[in-house]
């Protein structure tokens, strides 16, 4: 069962998804993160995406997703 498709890559199964969330969840404890901590993901639009919120999520982290295309000026326009 393929998940997630990159023409660059080969396609994440579920099981690539889960263990790698997983694992980046492990790499956020370990550095010492604390649960409740706000975790800011800026990514374009890749497949790594869902595994970087999920990994946040995982590790007890709130997410918070950055749109790399925004502007500042349009990113404090959009939240007024």
């Amino acid at each position: 069962m393929q998940s997630l498709v990159n023409s660059d890559k080969p396609p994440y199964t579920h099981g690539d998804i889960y263990f790698k969330s997983r694992s980046f969840a492990a790499a956020l404890m370990q550095i010492g993160l604390q649960r409740q901590t706000i975790g800011a993901v800026y990514l374009q639009n890749v497949p790594e995406y869902p595994i970087a919120v999920l990994g946040l999520m995982e590790a007890g982290l709130v997410p918070t997703l950055i749109d790399p295309n925004f502007t500042a000026g349009k990113t404090l326009i959009k939240n007024n």
